[in-house]
């Protein structure tokens, strides 16, 4: 499911309307010609117990696509910070290992913020963010054999390499929506039958009436389907996404604590 801007949300909020009222006058012709839809309209009341049914469901769902963003949001500021913890421990190493990872740490930094978030938005990882990743595990292991490099400060060092490793590989995993399929069809196939029960619900009122109410519970339903898929797309998104600030923050705060400026040299 892909992640509506404002304009497209409107569209769909529109298209559902329209198809509300659409399917409203359908059911008023057929109506007129044969007795069993009024019949239906006039004796039915289960309706009401699908409708509070599907909100539940849509509701519950919509939770659990704003818990997946929270738990997103919070893996890319995890990343953000491990790149900054690493930054400060590398101070403590020799001038040699200490520049090799800060510049690593720069250039992991760019390429994230340079490659990886467009990649992102367009459905995929990019896959130089995985070869500037694969550089700083080499440097620490050169770390963890130099008799110079304290024990306490490498064992940091790789604590927040692996934290790291496992909020990127969180955040990558959640490119595109955590929402099995299954939740959608049921999004959206409830969503279809909510609005003709509406339509015929209301098929007894006047026939402005009946689009009416019809057409206000499409665009609720259409309204909250787009919402879902806005924070089930958390990179995607054009209102509601995740961007890069926090990486941005961090690569800023990696080259002022640099000592050696040549840090931001250019990545290989």
């Amino acid at each position: 499911m892909i992640s509506p801007g404002p304009v497209l949300a409107v569209l769909i909020v529109v298209a559902a309307v329209a198809f509300a009222v659409i399917v409203s006058y359908i059911l008023r012709r057929i109506g007129a010609r044969r007795p069993l839809v009024k019949e239906m309209a006039t004796t039915s009341r289960r309706p009401g117990d699908i409708f509070f049914v599907y909100g539940v469901i849509l509701g519950l769902i919509l939770v659990t696509a704003i818990g997946s963003f929270n738990a997103t949001k919070k893996s890319v500021s995890t990343e953000a910070s491990a790149l900054v913890a690493m930054s400060r421990s590398a101070a403590a190493l020799p001038p040699p290992l200490r520049d090799d990872l800060d510049h690593q740490l720069v250039c992991y930094a760019r390429v994230a913020i340079e490659e990886e978030w467009p990649s992102m938005q367009r459905g995929s990882s990019s896959p130089f963010l995985g070869a500037a990743a694969d550089r700083i595990p080499q440097t620490l292991s050169r770390a963890a054999r130099d008799p110079g490099a304290p024990s306490t400060v490498v064992s940091s060092l790789i604590t927040s390499e692996r934290d790291l490793s496992v909020a990127r590989r969180e955040r990558a995993d959640a490119i595109n929506g955590t929402l099995p399929g299954l939740f959608w069809f049921v999004l959206i196939a409830g969503g279809l039958l909510v609005v003709v029960l509406s339509a015929l619900m209301m098929y007894n009122e006047y026939a402005y009436l009946q689009m009416f109410i019809a057409g206000g519970a499409a665009a609720l339903v259409a309204a909250a389907i787009v919402l879902v898929a806005s924070f089930d797309r958390p990179f995607a998104g054009e209102t509601i996404k995740i961007g890069p600030e926090r990486m941005e923050a961090a690569l800023a705060s990696v080259n002022a604590f640099a000592p050696d400026p040549r840090v931001d040299r250019p990545c290989p």
